[in-house]
């Protein structure tokens, strides 16, 4: 035997093993998939009021919210009536069919409510919702 010569077990690998590969790409699909679901805007401590008759909302594009202490909040962020008043105007010139649900907190003074209403229907929104929880007569106050 020479030296420098290979043997019968010393030949060249010249592929590539991809399973480990495709084994690291899978899990960071998965890990991805499992972050980007958990993503949601920041949830708002409201307690919504309750009624009888209600039906599912459209999937929403702009979520505003009144607390109990008349803040408004546009997608989770605390934003001025004025900024609302801009946002509003943006999103519907943007997209007419722009779906925009408002919740408020029940102890809130129903004319804070009234106000945020007044400045949809001032810029022509076509798709507008009230959030609010669903309840039994019992429980919305009606018959007993």
């Amino acid at each position: 035997m020479s030296a420098g010569a290979l043997s019968e077990g010393d030949d060249i690998i010249s592929n590539i093993n991809v399973t480990p590969l495709v084994d690291i790409m899978l899990v960071l699909l998965i890990v991805f998939m499992l972050t980007t679901t958990m993503m949601q805007y920041p949830v708002v401590p409201i307690e919504l009021p309750h009624a009888i008759h209600t039906s599912d909302a459209p999937s929403k594009n702009l979520q505003i919210s009144l607390d109990k202490d008349n803040k408004i909040y546009v997608n989770g962020s605390v934003r001025s009536p004025d900024e609302l008043q801009r946002i509003l105007e943006t999103e519907v010139r943007s997209d007419a069919n722009v779906n925009i649900v408002l919740g408020a907190d029940g102890a809130i003074k129903y004319q804070n409510v009234m106000t945020i209403i007044d400045m949809v229907k001032g810029v022509h929104a076509k798709n507008f919702a009230l959030n609010v929880n669903f309840a039994s007569m019992n429980e919305a106050g009606g018959a007993e």
